[in-house]
């Protein structure tokens, strides 16, 4: 992939995200919103238990096969308590994007915590497409309050994933690599922000820049255009920043333009008690 060879491209300082009066609902209905994330959830989940019983009655020790297949069902009872969450919140009527509640009080994730589940749910279909997940999360913010963090993390792997999926569909190339990284930036002042990054080698996203992240907007056939305009409704409850931009490689040659290798999916993230306090916290007495 060359990591060390890839170019930023040049991007303005854009604001946060403000949320409008219309956003005490989320930009996407929450029965809708509702339904993706649990299908994402759950199409992760069905492909552990795949995996689990492929190890219980593949070739191999009895012991390694059974400590796999217990890796796989472990993923799959924290994945039915992150559907459990997302329910519980829907019932109880709170508003505000569902994903803002999942992970909330009753079950607090860290970032570490929410990233490696959701790489975990991932994993099945990457490896089905031979692409490989990367985990880079700084020690310094490992252990920040994931919030909703799950669920944006959840919706930008997958979207990797197809895109990666995409790029050897039209290109004939294949195998893929998406790597996840964290890290905790000073702003200059007493709060401090997150910034995750999603980064894969696949096919690009889309010209039209933020129309990625409206409801319905899709390139994928079957495709719902949900996940990524979850993500920004979360995103924007929280006051944080979201982008989907090209990664782009050295020049092939001299005097050329870089060339697309790739999608960079970001987020900036409060790391502050704000963003706890939008998945249930209402006390207001948590410290950053």
């Amino acid at each position: 992939m060359g990591v060390a060879m890839e170019q930023h491209p040049p991007t303005p300082p854009t604001p946060p995200l403000r949320p409008t009066p219309d956003d005490a609902v989320g930009g996407v209905g929450r029965v809708e919103h509702l339904a993706h994330e649990l299908s994402n959830i759950l199409d992760g989940s069905m492909r552990c238990l795949g995996l689990a019983e492929r190890a219980i009655r593949g070739p191999g020790s009895e012991p390694d096969r059974l400590d796999d297949a217990k890796r796989q069902i472990e993923t799959v009872q924290r994945a039915l308590v992150r559907m459990s969450d997302l329910v519980s919140t829907a019932m109880r009527g709170a508003s505000g994007p569902l994903g803002s509640q999942m992970a909330g009080a009753q079950s607090p994730l860290t970032v570490l915590q929410a990233v490696r589940h959701a790489v975990q749910v991932s994993l099945p279909r990457a490896a089905l497409s031979g692409i490989e997940i990367g985990v880079d999360i700084e020690p310094d913010c490992a252990e920040l309050p994931a919030g909703a963090l799950y669920s944006i993390v959840l919706n930008g792997l997958t979207n990797a994933i197809t895109a990666i999926e995409q790029r050897a569909d039209r290109r004939g190339a294949g195998a893929g690599r998406i790597d996840v990284t964290a890290q905790r930036l000073a702003t200059g002042g007493a709060a401090s922000v997150l910034r995750l990054e999603i980064l894969d080698d696949g096919i690009g996203p889309p010209p039209g820049g933020d129309r990625v992240f409206q409801h319905g907007f899709t390139t994928t056939p079957g495709g719902h255009g949900i996940g990524l305009a979850v993500a920004r409704d979360i995103v924007a409850r929280a006051g944080g920043r979201i982008s989907l931009q090209p990664r782009l490689g050295d020049a092939s040659a001299p005097g050329t333009a870089p060339g697309v290798i790739g999608a960079r999916f970001s987020v900036v993230w409060p790391a502050r008690t704000d963003a706890e306090r939008l998945i249930g916290q209402s006390d207001g007495t948590a410290s950053s």
